[in-house]
């Protein structure tokens, strides 16, 4: 490694400690002055090589940036000792740790391998000892997978997932320290990351077959996260090479070689696959091809309950007059469609009353069978709820029902649907493989209705699964185009429809505005005025105003910079608000915040305020929408985020009363004609867009990126073979 200093310490004091980050005071043991070192994860148990570089921090000056470092095992009794009790270390508490040191002195550390030599002493069973021996043999052990990550530049905190999949491999870490590319084979492992660093290093060898195996899966996994199925093959060598090309003395057309000779390999292994012309990763070719295939034997399948065309007239005219409802005639369609398909989808922008259409749908099922199952289902914890709240029966996250965590999609654990009727609300929003997993679950026999709006943005992992399905001519669609609710005087639904259609300029009113801007931090600061401006009117509350932007970061009009700027107005510091801090955030009591991970009581997406800081504790209380309290330790933050500002994706599902976009030309190419459809439509009453008409008029003309998916001609072309066949 280029320019790393190596510093022997002794740790004093932690200062700061959170999940992916410490603050360590250290003397330096040379020359005997104090230093801070900051770093993932540092020694503070005894004696250290600390190896990094000097770093120069404006609030708090010169800092040791810790890379990894190495322990230096005490040889004094006493420090040994303390080096015990706090290594936690099965079974060794401080009267242990002295009996143990008091027996074996300086050679404790070799007697803690030897179950049979601490069963020698006093209250040591050995059943206890062989606890004690197999915790110090693992613990022991981990810390060379720390030095060995640490050393490599792989955070910390994925350090246990690479020893749990490499410890069981025999000489697992020696293959590791010769072939280290093959960390990659762990999803937590970034191949950019690690090839980043091994560039700098003497045996770097840009042709490895290890390095060009991985990087080919990382561009196919990278293809995926920009929405993409497959990968043209110009692209794809391409985009390879370049990745790979980084280095000034590589050779491209002996690179670009082994890229085919490794691409042919990895096609052999499965682990690639190479069909019309385009390449798949494994997992998107199974999750395309299946569900190609499934779907059509849904839609071949039997229909369970036979039933004639006026039993369904029937059915849907007793329903409507229960209800007393109104059906527009399009609805009408869409009931009696799903009513008499296995496979269904209903689709209409907002107001065109699809909910209306699930309502009537249930209660016709059951006036033609009672004891009909439904299982309700969205993308989202505020989707769910929503449909939940517009049909009156329960309804479930797609990640619950299908027993999904935060470790992936597992296509082998999928449970069963033990169910009837599958509705799914918001179903532009699901992606290829949690389409598939969908599928996965279901029984033959099972009907499917999909529900949203073809316009949304589609899915933020791969594919785009609704319009596929709508695209590929082989599945029975309605499409509502009649609007039911857009209140007197409102605009809105009427320019989200406009920009939809790029019918340009926009007609500003109450219900639709525009507040003028053309730079970001004008922009920044009519959005922090605006908010005020309606506050102190009183229209609208703390609660009810949203604002949505087309990015995370990258710019101050970003999500997480707005946060920062509107959490002293949205949720002003008191005397009797408690705090605490959290790396660059300060989480306040009454802040409005939303959960980001799938978990059994709370899903991504769901948002809450802060009800309580401990700050002893360094604990949270969160109590969310859905009345259900959450306490988050300091080490648990990073999975909540403040929500005054969201991201316009993140917004999917849910609905406001009052919504601001931050919309000019700094948002680039992100200007897209379906996320500023979204974001518009999530606005119940009022949307304000502070920007500029040349933004909306460039969003409306620009239809975004085509993502590149067969999900549609594959059913299409499988839906005419089983015809063939059933010819």
């Amino acid at each position: 490694m280029k320019n790393v200093i190596k510093k022997k310490a002794h740790p004093l004091a932690t200062l700061a400690k959170s999940e992916n980050f410490m603050v360590v005071c250290y003397r330096d043991l040379e020359s005997g002055k104090k230093f801070h070192a900051v770093g993932e994860k540092l020694c503070v148990n005894c004696d250290c090589y600390l190896y990094g570089r000097i770093v120069s921090n404006h609030k708090y000056g010169e800092q040791f940036q810790t890379d990894y470092y190495e322990e230096i095992l005490p040889k004094d009794p006493d420090k040994i000792i303390e080096y015990l009790v706090y290594s936690g270390i099965y079974g060794l508490n401080k009267e242990t740790a002295e009996k143990i040191v008091g027996k074996y002195g300086t050679y404790t550390f070799s007697a803690l391998e030897k179950a049979a030599e601490l069963s020698k002493i006093k209250d040591i069973s050995l059943m206890k000892a062989q606890k004690i021996s197999e915790s110090y043999l693992e613990t022991k052990d981990m810390r060379r997978w720390y030095e060995l990550t640490n050393y490599y530049n792989i955070p910390s905190s994925k350090t246990m997932a690479i020893y749990k999949k490499f410890s069981k491999v025999e000489n697992g870490y020696e293959i590791l320290k010769k072939r280290p590319y093959l960390l990659c084979c762990c999803n937590d492992v970034s191949f950019s990351g690690l090839d980043e660093f091994f560039k700098n290093e003497k045996s770097f060898n840009p042709y490895h077959m290890d390095r060009v195996r991985f990087g080919i899966l990382y561009v196919l996994k990278q293809n995926e996260k920009c929405g993409h199925v497959f990968m043209k093959k110009n692209d794809f060598v391409e985009t390879v090479c370049k990745q790979l090309c980084h280095v000034d003395s590589v050779d491209q057309t002996i690179l670009k070689k082994e890229i085919m000779i490794m691409t042919n390999q990895l096609v052999k292994e499965a682990k690639v696959f190479y069909e019309y012309g385009v390449l798949y990763s494994q997992n998107m070719h199974y999750a395309e091809r299946y569900a190609s295939k499934k779907i059509c034997q849904l839609m071949q399948a039997d229909f369970p309950v036979p039933r004639t065309e006026k039993q369904v007239e029937d059915a849907i005219n007793k329903a409507v007059k229960d209800s007393g409802m109104r059906l527009g005639k399009g609805q009408r369609a869409g009931v009696k469609m799903a009513l008499q398909n296995n496979v269904t989808i209903v689709t209409g922008g907002p107001g065109r009353g699809k909910t209306t259409v699930l309502k009537l749908l249930i209660e016709s099922e059951l006036l033609l069978n009672k004891d009909c199952r439904f299982t309700l289902i969205a993308p989202t914890g505020r989707a769910s709820r929503r449909m939940a709240e517009g049909t009156g029966r329960e309804a479930s996250t797609y990640h619950k029902l299908l027993g999904i965590t935060q470790g992936g999609i597992d296509l082998s654990a999928i449970p069963e649907i033990d169910t009837d009727v599958i509705i799914s609300d918001e179903s532009s929003m699901i992606d290829m493989e949690l389409f598939c997993a969908l599928l996965k679950g279901m029984k033959p026999g099972t009907r499917l209705i999909l529900v949203g709006d073809k316009d949304q943005l589609p899915s933020v992992g791969p594919g785009k699964v609704f319009s596929e399905l709508i695209g590929c001519r082989s599945i029975p669609i309605t499409v509502l185009d009649e609007t039911f609710r857009q209140a007197a005087g409102s605009s809105i639904i009427t320019n989200s429809e406009r920009v939809n259609e790029n019918h340009c300029p926009l007609s500003w009113d109450d219900s639709t505005s525009l507040i003028r801007s053309m730079k970001e931090a004008e922009t920044l600061e009519k959005v922090v005025n605006e908010v005020k401006t309606i506050l102190k009117s009183g229209r609208f509350t703390e609660d009810q105003i949203q604002i949505l932007s087309p990015y995370r970061e990258k710019t101050d009009l970003g999500a997480k910079r707005l946060n920062q700027s509107l959490q002293d107005i949205l949720n002003p510091p008191g005397s009797t608000k408690k705090e605490l801090r959290h790396g660059k955030r300060i989480f306040r009591e009454g802040d409005r915040v939303i959960h980001l991970t799938n978990e059994e009581s709370v899903s991504n997406g769901d948002v809450g305020h802060i009800k309580e800081i401990d700050p002893i504790s360094k604990t949270i209380t969160v109590l969310f929408e859905t009345n259900i309290e959450k306490k988050y330790s300091i080490f648990e933050l990073f999975d909540l985020d403040h929500a005054f500002a969201l991201t316009i994706h993140k917004s999917q599902g849910s609905e406001y009363p009052y919504v601001i976009i931050p919309f000019i030309d700094i948002f680039g190419p992100m200007r897209q004609k379906n996320l500023l459809y979204t974001a518009m439509t999530r606005a119940k009453t009022k949307v304000t867009i502070v920007g500029n008409e040349q933004s909306v008029a460039y969003a409306a003309a620009n239809g975004g990126t085509v993502r590149n998916t067969y999900l549609g001609y594959r059913i299409y072309k499988e839906k005419s073979i089983m015809q063939k066949k059933g010819a």
